[in-house]
């Protein structure tokens, strides 16, 4: 802990290393009893990297008539553990004469080249630590400057310019574009862009006039419908933040949201309002509407069990659609499927993908969801050519064995991809146009962070992978 100087910290492995000394009778077996860790065949229970030094080798002795001396032998066929790394001090005429290093690597695990980089690594550290032993921890380079190239821009994309503006402003230049285009439908209810729009114009300026704006928030609980994808436009064009409830929650759970949040409003049903149906201008709201705004508050678990308010300002989704628009190059002629609860911050990607590119959104009704044949069935039917899923649904949805699904495009997220699942999808479907997609985030860095495009090749691999940072953003590991 801390940041010490190499010296403070050898001092400290000292004193650990001494104070375990005094347990060295402890037979091992009896160690592992108490403690009980998980059990693999493929790893040691109690580590996988060992380092060892011997201080002796180069020890020689002479006896009438003998010369024995030390003879390093290597005969083991595999690793004992994933990383090894065996050190020996070198004597010449009984003088120190340097150090030599061995490192044993699991082949399942690391290739050559990456066994040999982190020896490269240990040494570079080693020599920075003798030079200079006052190092502090935080000072030494591990990486060469190459490295560190390819850590910082390399494996990052360069930033993407993302328009300055907000969602309805984005959403209005749609409008503008195709009109008479459907933009969405839910069941026998649909609605064009215009007549959306129309309707959510109108009710924003009924939410104005209740108070909402720029900086404040409007709780939006309604099952999934057309009304609910028209309040949550009318919310923003107000300069609002919506807050996502589900109807289904425990009156605890959203009572404690609202006390939380304190919103403006709740839109609890279909509301048909009067009024100009015209865009709404910055000044009919309370204040201007810039893409700093809060465009959303989403409620996560959060780490300590009490669900935590995530605000996510209009820029960060502007950029999310920007940054991926190059990769997947979705158009007005996209089909997406809403399946996932607006309370789930999937929704945000599967709510403005298709309002923002000029496609159509279905959204799902909640029976449909929980069913994977009748989604499979209403994905065939309405033509669906983007399906966002979890990969614990996409597995029940592969069960189904349908292969006349007009998939264009995957993309996972929520939770961890398994490879081993998603290879079953490639064996029955060799011919399927779908292209599959792990994405990884989390709701603070706005849905989506890293992309892993999959094929055949990539699924077969021994881990599963969560991709590269999506244009405009950075990853570090």
């Amino acid at each position: 802990s801390g940041d010490p100087t190499f010296q403070e910290l050898l001092a400290r492995v000292r004193g650990a290393d001494l104070a375990a000394f005094e347990n060295q009778d402890l037979p091992f077996e009896r160690l592992m009893e108490i403690l009980d860790p998980p059990r693999s065949r493929a790893r040691h229970p109690l580590f996988q990297v060992m380092v060892s030094f011997d201080a002796t080798s180069g020890v020689s002795f002479d006896v009438p008539g003998l010369h024995a001396a030390e003879y390093a032998v290597r005969g083991r066929e595999s690793a004992k553990f994933d990383l090894n790394f065996e050190l020996r001090e070198q004597y010449d005429d009984g003088r120190p004469a340097g150090i030599t290093g061995v490192v044993e690597y699991a082949t399942d695990l690391f290739d050559r080249g990456t066994a040999e980089a982190l020896a490269a690594r240990l040494v570079r550290v080693v020599e920075q630590l003798v030079s200079d032993p006052g190092l502090r921890a935080n000072q030494v380079e591990v990486l060469t400057a190459g490295e560190r190239e390819l850590l910082l821009t390399g494996w990052n994309p360069g930033a993407r310019a993302v328009p300055d503006a907000t969602l309805p402003a984005l959403f209005e230049a749609r409008v503008r574009q195709h009109p008479d285009a459907v933009a969405v439908t839910c069941g026998g209810d649909s609605l064009t862009y215009a007549e959306l729009n129309a309707r959510a114009n109108r009710l924003a300026r009924t939410l104005v006039e209740r108070g909402a704006g720029p900086e404040r928030f409007v709780g939006v609980m309604l099952p999934p419908s057309t009304a609910m994808i028209v309040a949550v436009l009318a919310v923003v064009k107000a300069g609002a933040a919506y807050l996502p409830i589900n109807p289904a929650l425990p009156r605890q759970r959203i009572d404690l949201m609202l006390d939380d949040v304190e919103p403006v409003l709740v839109i609890t049903e279909d509301v048909v309002a009067d009024g100009s149906a015209a865009d709404l201008t910055d000044d009919e709201r309370i204040s201007p509407l810039r893409q700093g705004n809060p465009a959303y508050l989403i409620f996560t678990s959060g780490t300590t069990g009490r669900p935590k308010g995530v605000v996510v300002p209009h820029r960060n989704v502007v950029s999310l659609m920007r940054g991926t628009e190059d990769l997947y190059g979705f158009g007005t002629g996209d089909v997406w499927a809403m399946v996932h609860s607006l309370a789930f911050d999937f929704s945000v990607w599967e709510l403005w993908g298709p309002l923002l590119h000029g496609g159509r959104l279905v959204v799902v009704p909640a029976d449909v969801t929980r069913s994977p044949a009748d989604l499979a069935d209403l994905l065939a039917a309405e033509r669906v050519t983007v399906l966002n899923q979890t990969p614990s649904a996409f597995y029940e949805l592969i069960r189904t064995g349908r292969r006349d699904l007009p998939l264009r495009w995957i993309v996972f997220g929520g939770e961890a991809l398994s490879f081993e699942r998603v290879q079953e999808w490639y064996a029955t479907r060799p011919d399927s146009a779908a292209r599959l997609v792990n994405m990884y985030g989390i709701t603070e860095t706005t849905v989506h962070t890293t992309v892993l495009e999959l094929d055949a090749d990539v699924v077969s691999g021994a881990r599963s992978a969560i991709g590269r940072a999506i244009a405009g953003l950075a990853v570090y590991v």
